[in-house]
């Protein structure tokens, strides 16, 4: 039943954590009483075309796509413990903010994050005994139209940490420090509703001012890799998330 996420089963009895698995055809739920809400496994298959609906569930929903396990199984166990509070804890307070160059942050995101390479003009890390323990990647400033008022805005493009850690205020360290170095009067970011519901970044002042649909995405089941363009020459899923809340945070003077 789980050959397809080949390595999940060993992540929960790692844990040593109480779970049941419930094979429902399209997914596989996961479900745990260490989960506030439901974690489940899409299934990709040849000719498969799911798109997700942003309708919110009785129960807080976190989803894995079969092809972002095989790409990167370290980050999605990661993110896995972090939701059963198994992750490693780090505080802000104990670390350094520190610039990183593009080399450095382009590999720690390669690393940590399930997303695809983007280009940003900023980069930040929070650094404790010279390790690296989480990143923020910012855009550079651009007029921002809103309510009447034109305000310089960055787009907080990326935010991730150390796999197997969270790090406790890195964000609120990470967006404060940008603030002052750049003098950002806004920063926008959107949220991915596939794993995330921006409450964190509600408790730091954001507030939702816009919904992003997800594209359509075509995942080659040869090398699991995500492309705009249906492959030509082999077997595809056709897949689209939820789409993404977009949050501003708007800083007054």
């Amino acid at each position: 039943m789980m050959g397809f996420v080949p390595g999940i089963h060993d992540v929960f009895e790692a844990l040593s954590e109480d779970f049941q698995l419930d094979d429902l055809g399209t997914f596989i739920e996961i479900r745990s009483t260490s989960f506030d809400g439901n974690v489940k496994l899409i299934k990709l298959n040849s000719g498969s075309n799911i798109r997700l609906s942003n309708e919110p569930t009785a129960h807080r929903e976190y989803l894995i796509w079969e092809d972002q396990w095989h790409r990167n199984p370290l980050v999605v166990a990661s993110r896995i413990k972090a939701l059963m509070g198994k992750s490693e804890r780090i505080h802000a307070r104990e670390c350094q903010v520190v610039e990183m160059d593009a080399e450095k942050f382009y590999a720690f995101l390669a690393t940590n994050h399930l997303s695809e390479k983007v280009k940003v003009k900023h980069r930040f890390g929070l650094r404790k005994n010279d390790q690296i323990v989480a990143v923020a990647g910012f855009s550079r400033a651009c007029p921002y139209h809103r309510d009447g008022a034109v305000y310089q805005s960055s787009e907080m493009v990326r935010f991730c940490n150390l796999a197997g850690t969270t790090v406790v205020g890195g964000l609120s360290k990470l967006v404060k420090h940008a603030i002052r170095q750049m003098e950002f009067q806004d920063i926008m970011t959107y949220v991915d509703l596939d794993w995330g519901d921006g409450k964190a970044y509600a408790k730091l002042g954001f507030r939702e001012t816009g919904y992003l649909p997800a594209p359509d995405i075509f995942v080659n089941l040869n090398n699991w890799e995500r492309q705009r363009n249906q492959p030509a020459d082999s077997p595809f899923a056709l897949v689209a998330g939820k789409g993404s809340l977009k949050l501003n945070l708007t800083i007054h003077e």
